[in-house]
């Protein structure tokens, strides 16, 4: 049997792919990040913190030890200890696969112990699992409203400042699209309770799921431009119920006593309730804008040359 796709309906699909490609191409290298081995990680910390390590050594008998070894060896200059701080650890660091390689776990936990905001995400996290197009819920304060409202998720930070995020419209998130974080659906009660925000955005994305030791919170990270359908979700101020709006009307569509009530309702009654959900302001139209000159070119060269105004297609 054949069918007729028509071009329009080609060029959603195409999109699709697409928007699937975005995220692996900024989810992944973060995936990758999260699952460094030891070597590695310690390799990671030592070029961020280059003074940190070289305070390591200095204090660690065993490791000055090995240090003095490596000297003795003439693997590394006499006078090593005394350079820059960034140039020692840097021809240090190499060990970490050989020499250094016992001390590896020790020098993590003292880069995060020590090492405050500056500490990459894997000292402070672990990796659970990846999230596929799953809806997600996203605290924030009111005043971030008309910004996210506008242009969606635009701000975030990059892979080396995720440990420490202290929120949008700080000076660390005024750069640029980045990463942001948000809580699957089914942990909207603890999301009411973070005390992150006194609104609520839900949306799908896909990302990864980590656990954050500080926080004791299983979270997500997710690429905010890749963020789609936005849900706004608010608590009034007299009643305390949470409620959403009709993008349509501009009226209450419906309130719950707490989040989780009202996250699983829009997600429910989402494909009923679409266009009073999102309206047209916060369709998908956020992430196109976001997408690069060089990701259209892309959607170019597929649909160009490849697909007439209709085409047949077999089904198998």
């Amino acid at each position: 049997m054949k069918i007729k796709v028509s071009e329009n309906q080609i060029r959603n699909i195409t999109k699709q792919v697409l928007k699937e490609y975005l995220d692996k191409d900024y989810m992944m290298p973060l995936r990758k990040y999260m699952a460094m081995d030891e070597t590695d990680q310690a390799w990671e910390c030592a070029s961020r913190l280059p003074w940190l390590f070289i305070d390591y050594i200095n204090n660690n008998i065993e490791v000055l030890e090995v240090v003095e070894n490596l000297i003795a060896k003439e693997e590394v200059p006499e006078d090593i200890l005394q350079w820059d701080d960034y140039e020692a650890a840097e021809n240090l660091s190499r060990f970490f696969k050989t020499d250094l390689k016992p001390f590896c776990e020790d020098f993590i936990q003292y880069a995060t112990r020590n090492g405050d905001r500056e500490i990459p995400l894997f000292c402070t996290a672990d990796f659970r699992r990846e999230v596929h197009n799953e809806w997600l819920v996203h605290m924030t304060n009111k005043d971030n409203i008309p910004g996210l409202y506008r242009e969606g998720f635009s701000y975030g930070v990059d892979i080396d400042d995720l440990a420490y995020t202290p929120g949008i419209g700080t000076t660390q998130y005024k750069y640029g699209a980045g990463y942001d974080f948000a809580f699957e659906a089914d942990d909207a009660s603890i999301a009411e309770k973070s005390g992150y925000g006194d609104c609520a955005i839900l949306f799908q994305a896909s990302g990864i799921q980590i656990y954050h030791w500080g926080d004791e919170q299983y979270q997500v990270i997710f690429y905010g431009p890749s963020a789609r359908n936005l849900i706004f979700l608010f608590q009034d101020d007299e009643t305390n119920m949470w409620y959403v709006d009709s993008e349509i009307t501009g009226r209450r569509l419906v309130e719950f006593e707490n989040l989780e009530l009202l996250v699983k309702w829009c997600i429910s009654n989402f494909p009923q309730y679409h266009n009073h959900l999102i309206g047209r302001n916060t369709q998908y139209k956020k992430f196109e804008r976001n997408i690069e000159r060089r990701k259209e070119q892309q959607y170019k060269k597929v649909s160009e040359g490849l697909f007439s105004k209709y085409i047949d297609l077999e089904v198998l």
